[in-house]
């Protein structure tokens, strides 16, 4: 066990997400499974972070007329569907 000094505003926010998190669970929580919370979403964040950027690079040897006329094909096959 390890003591971690906390500013009140900061306890409060803990305090407030354990609220939350236990009305999800229906049974307490602590600080421990708080603070475990907020690092699993901070870690999943920035999962999705490097997923998006590796989707965001541009696409070697592509052409923006080539993937412009694609995209506009699939947006009326879109509409059509309905």
């Amino acid at each position: 066990m390890v003591t971690i000094s906390l500013r009140e505003e900061t306890r409060k926010k803990i305090l407030s997400i354990a609220g939350e998190l236990q009305k999800q669970k229906g049974e307490r929580v602590d600080f421990d499974e708080v603070i475990n919370y907020l690092a699993d979403a901070y870690k999943k964040r920035e999962q999705n972070r490097e997923l998006f950027e590796l989707f965001c690079r541009p696409v070697p040897k592509a052409r923006f007329k080539d993937l412009y006329a694609l995209l506009i094909k699939e947006r009326r096959m879109d509409e059509q569907r309905g």
